[in-house]
């Protein structure tokens, strides 16, 4: 029987080496080039003033890059911070943001020049994608030349490459795809588990949320190509599943000392809230169709999935089922794979089976990059066999092509328009000429595939373009200098105080440019946002008052009391007013920004009544955050007092296009009559007493940017106030006070409003007793703190440092047990007298996963030898089990 030739087994000439050489490069400079022209036309710095700050470019990575810079500059820890989140575990925002190799190029800039790092890495992974596309293609498929950089530049610059660049860290998946199947190529036709551990191991590595949906799409891949050919035998097929298994065990467990940490991390602070209405996410075909066009661009926020990657793929997939020279099989294969993921689009739960049953806030079908690989990996595959197909196959393709992309303005989507439909129908007939003519007229295949780049790249830059200047108008990139110019400004702010005041503190900042503030300019803060925040700290602060979003991962400084920042050691805010009780301004600074101290700020750790350990809250009930800040401070101080004085509202009133009904026993619904005109609602109150009076409105659905007007006068303009406790400042006795706002949705429900009085006296002579018995002396470590604390009689020390697993105490260098507080926060028991009391963290899962990781390295490299080296003399899989390319 004669062996069939199979991609591995036959090594490229010199001339064909060069040829694979020069494509992979060329692959990766063109997407980079034209993602960079693009760029420079749009006015990214240093060719304007637009950065690439946006949305999470904006919120997330630009601090967390910041973090990471600070941490390998200043010898930091990269497992825990004190500057976010109160303190927090880090493992899990290095592992999902921040451990791609590319990261590191930060240490190439200024720490100002962190968004121009951005840059550089967002246009090297593009190029990457590209270079990694042609690798695989150039040793699968055995496509080189500039047809190989066509279709390498389609990979690295689909639409979802370009509109989720701003998630940087997802592109290291688009790069490691390739590289994975590669390996199950190298696995199936060589037996060899080298190639598929190692690329596994990366992509665990560097992105493993991504990596889980290649992982899912590589066991189909797999599959796809072990059946191909031909049914394997049982023996061969075992053989190769076991490979497979084994491959991704030794990858997962070589990679066990980053994702068992990120996994306990995940286990605590994750907190699950179902979709409420998950029926809604169902799309139809003419949805999915409306987003292959070219430039069909929706939202980012819970939009439809994209699947753009080039007009010529949509008529080459088409033509691909039609080539008489592709085996029946293969098509159903092929197939199949692209049935799998359309139909996962479609249906709501396996997309988020896809998701790792976490439904995405924003950026929605994340895994759709897998259906333009296979799309561009069948169009390889359709381009190769041209003499497949007849004419009429390319008239009929391009036709039905058209008719199909006719249809979608039948149904009047708002996210395509019928110039780009129009342009995509022309794109689709100029295409099919292209190939008619390189079909029928092999002596001009040359000048046609060149005709062929130009377009493509045309289309491509035209895509990008439009992709870019969408996502502006959505949500407008920031310009650099004004980022530059706010941490420059405040972090010469930070450094005074610091100067003038180096003990313990913690900060916050009013008028914050996001919740990550303090990751770029380097304070000990509260707020914070990303995947892996708290949410059960959160979640408690949350009905304390504190603002807190998209399932309690955003935290933020909005709603935070005078009571609270004293018990969380917030001594310093930043801002340009300051109503709440207990503050002094001390500073100014440029632009009406002030410095003011808060003269009650505990340290870190206090004794408080032994009473606190049973205090317990209701997640599940209706908030009242001043209620329960009265039960937090008579808890702590074992003796009951109400700090906050509950104020009858007198009236509510609202404009007479709004209809309020009662809903149930806690809410009213909200509804707009009309959609015209403004639409407010107004509650008053009549001050009992000379006090502050304190403010808040449970709300759901009611949009974040309001702004609150007090007596007819702006509150000021932190329009994420409405949300949480509201601090109206001092009033006399006898005062009428109305609280207004504008509703600016067409519906939402509102609970009912909630007017405290607060008595300042009071809560300052709390807090000076809290003072008597504070730990002093205290050391910060990068993950550890130390401090001395006389207990007095003894008692129960309260700490601000947030429960996570991982952390252990000490009292007088004896190991004692922690009390968790609320699920919250951590304290200790002290006996009676002076103490030195430290407090250290180690990630949960470290040791064990760093055991792990070197067992498994142990055992791959054992393995690896034995199967790959040792045996590589043994015979290749028989001719009919060869799995040639899918």
């Amino acid at each position: 029987m004669i062996q069939p030739k199979i991609p591995f087994r036959n090594s490229l000439s010199d001339n064909g080496r060069m040829e694979g050489r020069l494509s992979r490069l060329l692959s990766f400079l063109t997407p980079l080039v034209i993602l960079l022209l693009v760029y420079v036309l749009f006015g990214m710095f240093p060719f304007g003033q637009k950065s690439l700050l946006i949305t999470d470019m904006s919120q997330i990575y630009v601090d967390f890059h910041s973090w990471f810079y600070d941490a390998l500059k200043g010898g930091d820890s990269l497992l825990f911070s004190w500057n976010t989140g109160l303190g927090m575990n880090m493992v899990g925002a290095l592992t999902f943001y921040l451990s791609s190799p590319f990261s590191f190029l930060v240490l190439l800039f200024e720490r100002s020049q962190i968004p121009d790092a951005l840059l550089l890495i967002t246009l090297l992974k593009v190029g990457s994608c590209g270079f990694t596309f042609s690798f695989y293609s150039s040793k699968v498929l055995k496509f080189n030349g500039i047809r190989n950089v066509i279709f390498s530049s389609m990979y690295a610059l689909m639409t979802y490459v370009v509109v989720y660049a701003l998630n940087i860290m997802w592109l290291d998946g688009i790069i490691m795809l390739p590289l994975v199947l590669l390996g199950v190529h190298s696995l199936v036709e060589k037996g060899k588990i080298l190639p598929l551990t190692v690329s596994f191991l990366i992509a665990f590595i560097t992105q493993f949320y991504i990596a889980y949906m290649i992982g899912i799409f590589s066991i189909l891949y797999f599959l796809g190509v072990m059946f191909r050919v031909g049914k394997p035998s049982w023996k061969t097929f075992r053989n190769r599943s076991g490979k497979f298994i084994l491959s991704g065990a030794l990858a997962g467990f070589m990679s066990a000392f980053l994702l068992l940490p990120t996994y306990f991390s995940l286990q605590y602070v994750y907190l699950y809230i179902a979709s409420s209405n998950p029926g809604a996410h169902t799309l139809t075909p003419i949805e999915l169709i409306s987003k292959m066009a070219l430039g069909s661009y929706d939202t980012l926020t819970y939009g439809l999935p994209n699947l753009f990657c080039g007009t010529l793929c949509i008529l080459l997939g088409v033509l691909y089922f039609l080539n008489r020279s592709i085996q029946r099989r293969e098509k159903m294969i092929a197939g199949g794979m692209l049935v799998i993921l359309l139909l996962s689009m479609t249906f709501w739960p396996i997309n988020i089976f896809w998701h790792a049953f976490d439904e995405p806030t924003w950026f929605p079908y994340r895994f759709s990059f897998l259906y333009c690989f296979v799309l561009l990996v069948l169009s390889i595959r359709c381009f190769q066999q041209l003499d497949g197909l007849k004419g009429w196959h390319i008239a009929a393709a391009a036709g039905g092509a058209s008719l199909c992309f006719g249809s979608v303005l039948l149904f009047g989507l708002e996210h395509v328009t019928a110039v780009q439909i129009g342009t995509t129908v022309a794109l689709l007939c100029v295409y099919a000429l292209l190939l008619a003519a390189m079909r029928y007229r092999p002596q001009a295949a040359l000048a046609m595939t060149l005709v062929l780049a130009a377009t493509v790249m045309v289309e491509l830059y035209d895509n990008t373009n439009k992709m870019v200047h969408a996502m502006d108008t959505e949500f407008r990139y920031n310009d650099r200098a004004s980022y530059v110019s706010y941490v420059e400004n405040r972090s010469s702010v930070i450094q005074s105080i610091r100067q003038q005041d180096p003990g313990w503190y913690r900060m916050e900042n009013h008028d914050m440019r996001n919740a990550n503030d303090s990751l770029s300019l380097d304070y000990y803060g509260m707020a914070h946002y990303d995947s892996f925040t708290n949410q059960h700290m959160s979640q408690f602060l949350s009905h304390l008052g504190v603002t807190t979003t998209v399932q309690n991962r955003f935290l933020r400084y909005y709603g935070s009391t005078s009571v609270l920042d004293s018990l969380l050691g917030i001594k310093y805010v930043l801002g340009t007013n300051e109503r709440r009780d207990g503050y002094t301004e001390i500073q100014s600074f440029g632009n009406d920004q002030k410095v003011f101290l808060n003269q009650n700020a505990l340290s870190i750790g206090y004794m408080v009544d032994d009473g606190l350990r049973n205090f317990t809250y209701d997640s599940s009930s209706q908030k009242d955050p001043f209620y329960l800040q009265n039960k937090l401070l008579n808890a702590m101080d074992g003796r009951e007092y109400d700090y906050y004085t509950p104020i009858h509202m007198a009236s509510t009133m609202t404009s007479d296009n709004i209809t309020m009904e009662s809903y149930n026993d806690w809410w009213y619904s909200v509804s707009k009559n009309e959609n015209s005109g403004n639409s407010y609602i107004s509650y008053t109150i009549t001050n009992p007493k000379a006090q502050n009076v304190c403010f808040y409105l449970p709300s759901v659905g009611l949009s974040e940017q309001n702004y609150v007007y007090v007596n007819g006068e702006l509150y000021g303009p932190w329009g994420y106030d409405l949300i949480g406790a509201i601090d109206l400042g001092w009033w006399e006795a006898d005062q009428e006070i109305t609280v207004s706002f504008e509703l600016r949705d067409d519906s939402c429900y509102l609970g009912e409003p909630q007017f405290y009085g607060f008595d300042g006296h009071a809560a300052d002579l709390l807090f000076d007793r809290l003072k008597e018995h504070q730990m002093t002396d205290i050391e910060m470590g990068t993950s550890s703190v130390k401090g001395t604390v006389d207990a007095g009689e003894g008692g129960l020390l309260f700490t601000s440092i947030p429960s996570d697993p991982g952390w252990s105490a000490e009292v007088d260098g004896k190991p004692v047990q922690l009390v968790n507080i609320a699920d919250a926060f951590w304290a200790v028991e002290l006996p009676e007298g002076q103490h030195e009391v430290s407090f250290s963290f180690t990630p949960q899962g470290l040791r064990i996963g760093v055991i792990l990781s070197i067992t498994a390295f142990i055992l791959a490299v054992v393995l690896i030898y034995c199967i790959d080296y040792r045996g590589k003399r043994k015979k290749h899989l028989p001719v009919d089990e060869d799995p040639d390319p899918v």
